[in-house]
């Protein structure tokens, strides 16, 4: 088992050439779709990723974060 598993996730998405709006339109999809169970778990994996529930995320306003990033 990978002991740093956030150093790998954060290599990846580095060098991944990835569609940000289509993989964030999926997140957001799956996330209103989710049961509450399940909510739990993605807003706990996005804390122990980034500091931030997917829910505070999807909530704040853009300003609050000030990355540039709109939903």
């Amino acid at each position: 088992m990978r002991k740093n598993i956030l150093s790998l996730i954060e290599e990846l998405m580095r060098n991944d050439d990835i569609d940000y709006a289509k993989q964030s339109s999926y997140i957001l999809d799956e996330y209103k779709k989710a049961n509450k169970k399940t909510k739990k778990a993605l807003d706990n994996s996005f804390i122990a990723l980034c500091g931030y529930s997917l829910e505070s995320l999807i909530n704040k306003p853009k300003k609050y974060f000030n990355f540039g990033v709109s939903f």
